[in-house]
């Protein structure tokens, strides 16, 4: 799914270079995505696909609220923070989410649960490490 928005944004860009439209630098990669560069991705992506990326979003956003509903019914959840580059498909991917979540799920059940986006930290791969290895060496465990 971010492999076709990317896809298709580098195939913007390229089309914007290649017909001299792009009367400014045209940055290949955002490094730093922002609220409004992602809006702005969302809605020339959309616009150049006809509102594909919006079904596209839905789509991907209902395949893991079913995902999101099982858990919900095995395990009780009480909060659930998604987190990642997916994230970026915005509003429609997340009330897709919701929805489906909600609609599969048992109705008590999913009345409780607030599924949201998470910030992401930059360096959550190194604290995720070394919670992992401060556990094993106080012999803690992972399991409440």
């Amino acid at each position: 799914l971010l492999l076709a928005v990317r896809t298709v944004a580098g195939m913007l860009s390229l089309a914007a270079c290649a017909t001299g439209s792009a009367g400014r630098d045209v940055p290949a990669v955002i490094t730093t995505p922002t609220a409004e560069s992602r809006a702005e991705l969302l809605r020339v992506v959309s616009r150049a696909l006809n509102r594909a990326p919006l079904a596209i979003a839905d789509d991907a956003g209902a395949a893991l609220g079913r995902a999101i509903a099982a858990l919900i019914g095995a395990l009780d959840i009480q909060r659930i923070v998604l987190l990642g580059p997916v994230t970026a498909l915005g509003e429609p991917w997340l009330a897709a989410v919701r929805r489906e979540a909600r609609s599969r799920a048992l109705a008590p059940l999913a009345d409780e649960v607030d599924i949201s986006v998470g910030r992401q930290p930059s360096n959550v791969v190194i604290r995720g490490a070394s919670a992992l290895l401060v556990a094993r060496e106080l012999g803690l465990s992972l399991v409440r």
